[in-house]
């Protein structure tokens, strides 16, 4: 019985995910985000964060899950996300201090806004209209 349960638990689990993933913000890999925007002239969102950060998980759970961040996010900016931690060379290249880093990049690569450390949904609003094209 607790096999069955349990069997049903991690299929709605995995089904619950599914729903979730295909609502949420589309995340390209950073190469292919940088050849898409440079196609379609759009600016960048890239979002650098560590799996073990907790600043990056709220941002993650909180502000990245705002419905005014995604409507933001998915209408105007072609999305990235890295772990920091499998592409150390953008520490460098955006003298990255803290994360997470949310960082707005023009289609040739400009970067019109460079944040680091936790925003709230609200200051993330703030944000985002100076990096608009």
């Amino acid at each position: 019985m607790f096999r069955l349960f349990a069997g049903v638990f991690c299929l709605c689990g995995f089904l619950l995910g599914s729903t979730v993933s295909a609502q949420g913000s589309e995340w390209i890999p950073f190469d292919k985000a940088m050849e898409k925007a440079a196609v379609e002239e759009k600016n960048i969102f890239l979002y650098l964060y560590s799996p073990s950060c907790p600043w990056c998980h709220k941002m993650d759970e909180v502000t990245l899950q705002s419905p005014e961040v995604r409507v933001i996010l998915r209408e105007n900016f072609i999305r990235t996300k890295v772990n920091i931690s499998e592409r150390k060379s953008l520490i460098r290249q955006f003298q990255i201090q803290t994360i997470p880093a949310s960082i707005f990049l023009s289609p040739q690569e400009d970067v019109l806004v460079n944040y680091q450390g936790y925003l709230t949904p609200e200051r993330f609003l703030e944000i985002v209209p100076a990096s608009q094209p």
